[in-house]
């Protein structure tokens, strides 16, 4: 439902609510300001396009009582739960007043202590979610609010409210109205899930994933940084094989405490994290009183270990030369130099690679920036002739002043997956400024150099050149060689669904079939298209509720092709 079409049908009551606005929507219900007498609240009630199923029903009331029964000042309150009279469930909330998080970091940057006890507060409020059988699942700025309060000292302050509860659940749900999430459905925002989520094990996850997010949080607390950057596929992909950076990799200065505790929130084994918001409360509790922390810095050995297993190969090598040093004085004199030129290219290696990964995310971070500052994401923008020439130049601009560092980077890249997906984004940046020819020649490398490559990062890469120069092919009248070209990213889209990567890989095919729809002459093989194409998108609307940005432009892209 469009805004327009809501706003045009906004009640006047619902039941006993006088309704004044609406305050937000989402895949399961939406959210007005409403009035009961001279009480104000926030009236929650499920979707009123198509009655609730019985099982929506009973989850929805489930959730909302163990949501009341929470009484703790950063978990905002509800005031009644029941019925309407037409049958659906609400849920009536105090309205807040106040700004996001995410809305006061963008306005100035939260000072480092103030932030601190912003976040432990935070962690509170969530481990008294936990306390009461919820888990949040979608913990991130935009979902804190930050509302008028005083301190201990009647000083003003803000006070953390956590609200937004659409992808909640019950950590421990009554079997006859437990929410079975399908295996592959993607629960969450990718800058801050955590990597059960971004596997689209929705269905594991526990209080555990609400304690990543959490770490997330303080990362981009301490660094005014997130930990994994980039367009929405590439942090998810990223958080499933590696390990966050050290917040101290970005500012050294960060105390070593701080950075262990936010690391411990962060392990990608939920086992090894603090296993309760409470535990990662407490933790940032002692460390702002000037306790000791119990979480420790990994030991070398343990770091070693799961160095060795990211990188085999390179850990065989080391170990044999170890172990021959040892067979006595004279092994260990010969082999020495051996060892320190092995290491030495290995640092030269790592450092190579964090070169090229730090450049590739900086940007696709630059990419991802310019097409949310220009409306891109939502389609809106493009619609408008007038806007194109002013987003060209500032594409440009950005291409002028970066195009030549990238370009040098790309000569000192001997990975091909690293060198495939730099020339992916560069051609991603080409083409926002209106340079189609330089778009396509990178594209182009992109395809060459992951063509044979089965790592999920590089089969992304390789999927998102080949639809973007499909695109550019059929814009230029070259349609046959776009069909080629999109035929063999269709056999990548198929095999990054069978990889495991099904969740981030749906965009991608509803792109690649929408395309194929695009493409294809009037007649039955368009139908069949434009058929794949609607069954991908309702797929992508039932496994990505939060993942639909490029939804819009699809639609209209899908209308079209179904009118010729």
């Amino acid at each position: 439902m469009s805004a327009s079409a809501g706003a045009s049908e906004l009640p006047h009551r619902l039941g006993d609510f006088a309704i004044e606005h609406e305050l937000g929507r989402g895949g399961s219900g939406v959210v007005y300001a409403a009035r009961h007498g001279a009480v104000e609240v926030a009236l929650k009630v499920l979707r009123l396009d198509e009655a609730p199923t019985e099982k929506e029903r009973e989850r929805f009331l489930s959730e909302a009582r163990h949501l009341a029964r929470i009484d703790h000042p950063g978990v905002v309150r509800v005031m009644a739960v029941g019925e309407l009279p037409d049958g659906r469930p609400y849920l009536a909330m105090e309205r807040l007043r106040g700004a996001s998080l995410a809305e006061r970091v963008m306005m100035q940057r939260i000072p480092v202590e103030q932030a601190l006890v912003l976040f432990e507060q935070l962690a509170s409020a969530v481990a008294a979610l936990h306390a009461a059988g919820l888990v949040h699942r979608d913990i991130k700025p935009e979902n804190i609010m930050l509302t008028p309060g005083k301190d201990d000292f009647g000083e003003p302050c803000d006070v953390v409210k956590v609200c937004d509860f659409g992808l909640a659940k019950l950590s421990d749900p009554d079997p006859e109205t437990q929410d079975i999430t399908v295996t592959g459905m993607l629960c969450g925002s990718p800058a801050y899930m955590s990597p059960e989520q971004a596997r689209g094990e929705s269905h594991w996850t526990d209080r555990r994933t609400d304690v990543y997010s959490l770490g997330v949080m303080l990362f981009h607390i301490l660094t005014d940084e997130l930990p994994f950057r980039g367009a929405a596929r590439m942090q998810i992909q990223s958080r499933l094989t590696s390990d966050p950076p050290s917040p101290r990799s970005l500012d050294p200065s960060i105390p070593l405490d701080l950075a262990t505790i936010c690391l411990k929130c962060m392990e990608l084994d939920p086992a090894r994290r603090y296993q309760t918001a409470q535990e990662a409360a407490d933790e940032l509790r002692r460390y702002l009183n000037g306790e000791p922390v119990l979480a420790r810095p990994l030991p070398r050995v343990v770091r070693w270990q799961r160095w060795a297993r990211r990188h085999p190969a390179t850990a065989t090598a080391l170990a044999l030369a170890a172990l021959l040093a040892v067979g006595g004085p004279t092994a260990a004199l010969l082999l020495n130099s051996q060892r320190l030129e092995i290491l030495k290219r290995l640092d030269e290696r790592d450092s190579l690679v964090k070169s090229g990964q730090a450049q590739q995310a900086d940007l696709q971070a630059q990419i991802t920036a310019l097409e949310r500052r220009l409306g891109l994401v939502t389609g809106a923008a493009t619609q408008e002739p007038t806007f194109e020439p002013w987003r060209q130049e500032l594409a440009a601009s950005w291409l002028d002043k970066n195009y030549e560092r990238y370009e040098q980077q790309l000569g000192a890249i001997d990975d091909a997956e690293l060198a495939g997906g730099l020339h992916r984004a560069l051609g991603d940046l080409a083409r926002l400024a209106g340079r189609r020819e330089l778009a396509s020649t990178h594209y182009r490398h992109a395809l060459e150099l992951l063509n044979d490559r089965d790592a999920s990062n590089a089969m992304s890469d390789r999927v998102q050149a080949g639809l973007a120069l499909t695109r550019l092919l059929a814009a230029g009248g070259k349609v046959d060689e776009a069909q080629r070209v999109l035929t063999k990213t269709q056999a990548a889209v198929a095999r990054l669904n069978e990889s495991g990567a099904t969740a981030a890989a749906l965009l991608d095919r509803v792109e690649s079939t929408v395309l194929a729809a695009d493409l294809e002459p009037d007649g039955e093989a368009m139908i069949e298209a434009l058929r794949q194409a609607q069954v991908s998108k309702e797929d992508l609307l039932q496994q990505l509720p939060g993942e639909v940005e490029r939804l819009p432009e699809l639609r209209n892209r899908l209308l079209e092709s179904g009118r010729r």
